[in-house]
């Protein structure tokens, strides 16, 4: 059972997930939520980030908060470290399966995003998805980074051969929204089959395929394990079913108020929305 009662005094270490949480509605981090995190820091806090997105493609984010400790991304698979500019720890799905769970997305003219160690892959049969919404958000978010933090994008063509397996591939990420729901639904039900690997969703819109045994639960309880931080000292922050694992590792969990519904049920507090500061609401209460 959780433990209702929190004190500020006894948060030693609060992490955010990204989208639908940290991040409004225009995907920013918000005045107030920055000045509530330079109030918590100054408490002596220690802030970061734990999100689905490779660390590569937040360096805003991260610059926003500098976090002391590692940031947990791509559910764990990338561990950063900011302090030293490095990742980690390094977590990938082996070439044979990643080679498995190509060819069964191309099959069934799957529109996804494949996430490397250090590029991003997007793929697509050109002729029978000529436009891509998110494709289009990725693409505009890398090219209104700064020249030096744009991440590598690569455009696959997946009526062509291409050899996935030269890749250090960390997860797949399924736009589901925009495939026929019948290829979705076979897309599913054969990664289901596959034992090392686990689908999750962390958006409305779209899944992740992951090695199984990572998640951003898991990359508490690593960072827990070597001292860096302490779980019965954590609070952490999320909204969709990709922050599950990490409510069950910590001390303390929050909702956001646009959360999924099983996301509130396992929480312990709900706030605000995203878009309704639930973050600076939330600690509002505590400072005072």
């Amino acid at each position: 059972m959780k433990e209702k009662e929190i004190n500020i005094e006894n948060i030693k270490y609060v992490f955010f997930d990204l989208d639908g949480t940290l991040l409004n509605s225009e995907k920013k981090i918000s005045q107030l939520s920055l000045e509530t995190i330079k109030k918590l820091k100054s408490l002596g806090i220690e802030v970061s980030i734990a999100t689905g997105r490779p660390y590569y493609f937040l360096p805003n984010e991260i610059r926003a908060i500098n976090p002391k400790i590692p940031v947990i991304s791509c559910n764990s698979a990338l561990v950063y470290d900011p302090i030293k500019k490095d990742v980690t720890s390094v977590s990938n799905i082996t070439s044979e399966r990643t080679k498995d769970i190509y060819d069964v997305l191309i099959k069934n003219n799957g529109l996804f995003l494949i996430y490397t160690i250090d590029k991003i892959l997007m793929c697509k049969d050109e002729q029978k998805n000529p436009e891509s919404k998110w494709f289009n958000a990725i693409k505009n978010i890398n090219n209104n980074l700064d020249p030096q933090d744009q991440v590598e994008i690569v455009s696959i063509d997946t009526t062509k051969p291409f050899d996935i397996t030269k890749y250090n591939v960390i997860k797949f990420l399924i736009i589901y929204s925009e495939i026929p729901s019948d290829n979705y639904h076979n897309i599913e039900n054969k990664i289901n089959t596959m034992n090392d690997v686990y689908i999750v969703r962390s958006q409305n819109e779209v899944f992740d395929i992951m090695p199984k045994g990572l998640t951003k639960g898991d990359g508490l309880q690593i960072l827990h394990n070597k001292g860096i931080i302490d779980l019965e000292k954590t609070l952490v922050f999320g909204d969709a079913e990709n922050d599950l694992s990490m409510f069950q590792k910590a001390k303390w969990s929050v909702a956001m108020g646009n959360a999924q519904e099983k996301v509130k049920e396992a929480a312990t507090f709900i706030t605000d929305s995203n878009s309704n500061e639930g973050i600076y609401n939330f600690f509002k209460k505590l400072f005072n």
